[in-house]
């Protein structure tokens, strides 16, 4: 957005807000939130999903004489502990209904073509009944997949439920994932899309590993070595040179090489000195002034003006986070990471309504989006295997200053003691 467009050069307007007591379908029909003092985002534990159609199960599980719905729509100590063996974490999404009222599988009367639901409260909405209740959710992801399965948890057992398919066309979705896109199919994309935007979470470390995972751990070789580095420069190039020296070995060299050409490749992504906000958004350590945050905007706009939903009180909550969070953002992220932070933002945050202290919600979005543009943005592959490690010296402590600077993904070491 240009300067002159925020004063008053053209009718922008923030994007409305969804109604937080409503539940609607894709379709328009809305169904009251008997869950007034939820938490947004719920993760909450169950079963392993089984494949098979939410109606089809219903029938097959009372054939069978076993139970079917939960007793209370209040989450168990198992559903909202720690991960056991067997269980995964899911995001809940929102409600199916045992039985729903006719028509709501086909476009709501209330619901106009070209205009979004959910921010106008209809006139016919159904009523809440937990007895009538069940919870639709995702199930949490280490990385995006193509298209968003949606499972409905029922055959509670032990405190724990379990998922089974459901089609999307059922489901009433909270407001939180919900958009104001104008048609049935835009919406079933839409607000999937932001399903998965809190679904997919890296290391979460959501599942624990299966038999099989367990059987082939073994299989990884013994002397290697795999890091994922947010490290320093200098006790990368020392591992490097104290390694070359014990293994006269060119490769280590040629590595070192390659070290520099990476250093030197960032600062080709940094903006013009004429873009000084736009420098003081990514290297400062203070929070940004108004006046600071609309210049940033206006050189966003600049520098990427396909970038959507840019304000400055994005720019400053934005920059707050990336402050709580500790993240150092390199350059080369800058224009991914803008876009989706300001995305969703503007679309999963009312930002004036966010805390402004140390649980503001913001330090944990800015860690997500970083390592969701980093995963799409590959950083090079670390340094390999070092045979030779029995010696006790500078290079061990140069290793483990290396290793204790990782901050973001885990560290798997297997060094062979023979």
């Amino acid at each position: 957005m240009s300067r002159w467009q925020r004063h008053g050069g053209a009718d922008m307007i923030e994007p409305p807000t969804q109604i937080a007591d409503l539940a609607f379908n894709i379709r328009g029909h809305a169904l009251e939130d008997g869950l007034r003092e939820r938490r947004e985002n719920e993760v909450i534990n169950a079963y392993s999903p089984v494949a098979v159609i939410f109606t089809t199960a219903v029938k097959s599980l009372s054939k069978a004489d076993e139970e079917v719905w939960r007793e209370s729509l209040a989450f168990t100590p198992r559903e909202l502990g720690g991960i056991e063996e067997g269980l995964r974490p899911y995001l809940v999404v929102g409600y199916a209904l045992r039985e729903p009222p006719p028509g709501t599988l086909t476009a709501s009367k209330e619901s106009k073509k070209q205009r979004p639901v959910g921010i106008t409260r209809p006139d016919s909405v159904i009523s809440w009944a937990e007895s009538n209740v069940i919870y639709v959710v995702s199930e949490i992801l280490e990385a995006p997949k193509e298209g968003v399965q949606l499972w409905a948890l029922l055959k509670p057992n032990l405190g724990v439920c379990t998922p089974y398919q459901i089609g999307q066309d059922a489901v009433f979705y909270r407001w939180e994932f919900r958009d104001a896109s104008t048609s049935i199919r835009a919406r079933g994309v839409n607000w999937n899309r932001l399903v998965t935007n809190q679904a997919v979470r890296p290391g979460f470390g959501g599942r624990l590993p299966s038999a099989k995972q367990k059987r082939y751990k073994p299989a990884r070789g013994a002397t290697r070595f795999t890091v994922e580095p947010q490290q320093s420069l200098s006790n990368e190039c020392l591992m490097l040179i104290l390694a070359s020296q014990k293994n006269k070995d060119k490769w280590f060299l040629t590595e070192l090489q390659d070290v520099f050409a990476e250093v030197d490749a960032d600062p080709r992504y940094r903006p013009p000195p004429t873009n000084k906000a736009l420098r003081l958004f990514v290297e400062g350590e203070e929070e940004l002034s108004a006046e600071v945050a609309s210049d940033v905007v206006d050189e966003i706009q600049e520098q990427w003006p396909e970038v959507e939903d840019v304000t400055a009180d994005r720019v400053i909550r934005l920059k707050r986070g990336m402050i709580q969070s500790g993240i150092h953002l390199e350059y080369r992220l800058l224009r991914g990471f803008v876009a989706e932070a300001m995305y969703r933002l503007a679309h999963h945050f009312a930002v004036s309504a966010m805390p402004i202290d140390d649980d503001d919600p913001t330090a944990q979005l800015v860690k997500e989006v970083v390592c969701n543009v980093q995963r799409v943005t590959p950083l090079k592959e670390s340094t390999p295997v070092i045979t030779s490690m029995s010696e006790e010296g500078a290079f061990l402590a140069t290793l483990r200053n290396k290793l204790i600077e990782v901050s973001f993904s885990p560290i798997i070491i297997a060094i062979d003691e023979n």
